[in-house]
């Protein structure tokens, strides 16, 4: 049986799903403005006089001297609008809402750009620790932890409409940025609730996976930041009757000690995974397997995300 087959089998059973998606997931033609520079020109087309390519090299861009803080937020209002409104989920979201309906899920994602929130998906069953450009920050922290982050689209929406200066803190009036993990400046306090649901929905899904399985579904998940999605569903499929689905294109090998199946594709294998769940005359009961050491020299689940919060 073929990797997607496997996979399909696994998710049409009576499983409890836990997503967790790196940057591959949000992947769209036409809106790959962080890797292609010929999307990200047609979104952002006064950036290339700037000496700017795509959006990954923009991540550096409030550390260039040479462009102003003006200009500086011209691109920033636009990409985090962009991004957090403007851009639509590619349609691998649509069949992972599809393949969770009815079940019970939860998703944790490294990506900061709501795109689960408006393919649909309860806010409630979403953490994203890396934060989200739905608000913006103080980055002075001026006002300490909880009281330095406010909520970004209405002064995004206000300066792209030049109804106001360029952004800064209401209080101190230093600079500020979107409320996402870039510093050790970082204001988490926005996904403190979202973390401590998180951790009460794992906790109850290992607690019963004795008659309702657990299956991990992890797409375009790399190496950038494996903390909050690869290495935590490493540890967590080392656990009774709890499978690990890995999709990427690249990075899909599975380590020795974690039963999983790796699929060689970006989001689009959904599709297909999709397609084979629909298919299935009846439903399969997942195979049952007993725990597993812990991969040497990794972090447990609960570790990788209490060190992000702290």
């Amino acid at each position: 049986m073929n990797p997607v087959s496997m996979a399909a089998e696994l998710l049409g059973t009576n499983c409890k799903v836990l997503i967790s998606a790196g940057a591959g997931m949000s992947s769209c033609d036409g809106y790959d403005v962080y890797t292609s520079p010929e999307d990200f020109a047609k979104h952002y087309p006064w950036m290339g006089k700037l000496g700017y390519r795509t959006s990954y090299e923009c991540i550096g861009l409030f550390g260039d001297k040479k462009v102003s803080y003006e200009d500086k937020w011209k691109y920033q209002a636009t990409h985090m609008n962009n991004m957090r409104w403007k851009f639509p989920p590619n349609e691998g979201y649509t069949a992972l809402k599809e393949l969770t309906t009815n079940k019970d899920y939860f998703i944790v994602t490294s990506n900061v750009d709501g795109m689960f929130e408006k393919a649909g998906f309860e806010t409630d069953r979403i953490f994203t620790p890396q934060g989200d450009w739905a608000y913006y920050q103080c980055l002075r922290l001026c006002q300490g932890v909880g009281k330095s982050v406010w909520k970004s689209k209405q002064v995004i929406t206000s300066f792209l409409n030049k109804e106001c200066e360029a952004p800064t803190c209401p209080n101190c009036k230093g600079p500020v940025f979107g409320n996402v993990r870039i510093s050790d400046a970082f204001d988490h306090s926005p996904y403190t609730e979202q973390h401590n649901r998180f951790t009460t929905w794992v906790e109850n899904a290992l607690s019963e996976t004795d008659s309702v399985p657990l299956v991990i579904i992890e797409i375009g998940a790399g190496m950038s930041t494996p903390i909050v999605t690869r290495l935590p569903m490493e540890d967590l499929a080392t656990r009774k009757n709890v499978y690990l689905v890995r999709i990427n294109p690249v990075h899909h090998s599975i380590p020795r000690g974690v039963r999983g199946i790796a699929i060689s594709d970006g989001w689009q294998a959904l599709l297909l995974i999709h397609s084979k769940v629909k298919q299935q005359k009846t439903q399969p009961v997942a195979p049952p397997h007993s725990s597993l050491p812990q991969v040497p020299g990794s972090y447990g689940w609960r570790e990788c995300y209490e060190m992000l919060m702290s």
